[in-house]
């Protein structure tokens, strides 16, 4: 079953309590998460039990899913996809008659009725398209956003008229649900056997709130597996906290057990090395691919002024376009993605 794992992979997998897994760039970190859930799966002894896997993405949970079939692992105990879903499935649909805003049915506005609405309030209030609302809500129950609360209110008044809860609200009911009704974190506590979260870099607040309480059920013998890295953590406009092990073992009220991957698949060593500029987390990273010992040009240029950078870029382009080198394989990476645009 672990055959093809290396040996911190194989730690992360077999060990028996919670876990943090930290993952460098390239480490095989979908692999580790696929290999442990397989690995649970064939040491389920109660056939009610389910494994779940939160994903950041529909995406990365049909990719999940994916390699266990591959694995010939049995996959009718595994629930995998994204916390929105999570909170429905289990949470929201089977509990909404306890909460007075859903108990009458509710249906979901998708993110392009959310954005028409939004982007309709903000011209009736006088604001540019751009200006930020936010819709979060912070887990003491109060809205995140404390300057437009009127253009918000009016927001979430138009959407219960139509009997209509956003993502946002999904994540707020959920945890209101389970704050007012303990019994409901126990009956989960007890039917899961493993909750997975990919990139927990990129969970909300609210989020980490939702799993902790089912943590602290009254009974149940779940555990978790973590897996993330903070500096690949590409969604904090969104909300997304990468915690330390510590302040995670103190919400969650139980003992994480920190492991690490530190073999990179994907980059040369000496990509890798220039890469601990930026590092955040003290990994020592070692190149594994076939490519480990290739070599690069890599120069950082710090006297190009930044009005001339888009020239200064088209020019090595065009110079490498003209040296044979294909333009499907020239990548240019930038923070955001109208830097890009020029």
């Amino acid at each position: 079953m672990l055959k093809g794992l290396n040996p911190q992979q194989i730690e992360a997998v077999i060990e028996e309590g919670n876990v943090l897994l930290t993952a460098c760039p390239g480490s095989g970190k979908t692999r580790a998460l696929t290999y442990k859930i397989a690995y649970e799966l064939e040491r389920l002894t109660n056939s009610k039990k389910i494994i779940i896997a939160v994903t950041f993405t529909n995406r990365a949970a049909d990719e999940i899913k994916k390699r266990i079939r591959e694995l010939n692992a049995d996959d009718t105990n595994l629930w995998a996809g994204t916390i929105h879903s999570f909170c429905l499935e289990w949470i929201l649909r089977p509990y909404m008659c306890y909460l007075d805003e859903i108990k009458n049915g509710f249906s979901i506005s998708d993110e392009y009725n959310s954005e028409n609405l939004m982007s309709e309030l903000k011209k009736t209030y006088g604001l540019n398209f751009w200006d930020s609302v936010s819709t979060k809500y912070l887990p003491n129950g109060e809205k995140e956003e404390v300057v437009y609360k009127e253009l918000l209110d009016e927001y979430h008044e138009t959407l219960a008229s139509k009997k209509l809860i956003d993502f946002d609200q999904i994540l707020h009911y959920a945890h209101q649900l389970i704050l007012a009704y303990p019994k409901i974190s126990e009956i989960l506590k007890n039917m899961f056997h493993l909750i997975c979260v990919d990139e927990y870099q990129d969970t909300q607040q609210l989020q980490y709130a939702i799993l902790a309480k089912i943590m602290k059920g009254a009974s149940g013998d779940c555990k978790m597996f973590f897996v993330g890295d903070s500096d690949q953590a590409i969604y904090g406009s969104l909300g997304g906290v990468a915690k330390e092990l510590e302040v995670i073992n103190n919400e969650f009220g139980v003992v994480f057990t920190g492991k690490e991957l530190s073999g990179n698949y994907r980059s040369n060593q000496q990509i890798i090395d220039y890469y601990r500029n930026f590092q955040t987390t003290n990994i020592d990273i070692k190149a594994l691919g076939t490519n480990a010992n290739d070599g690069a040009i890599i120069t950082y240029n710090r006297t190009v002024h930044k009005d001339d950078l888009t020239v200064c870029i088209s020019e090595i382009i065009k110079q490498k376009i003209a040296e044979g080198i294909p333009e499907h394989e020239i990548c240019v990476l930038a923070p955001t993605w109208y830097l890009v645009i020029p």
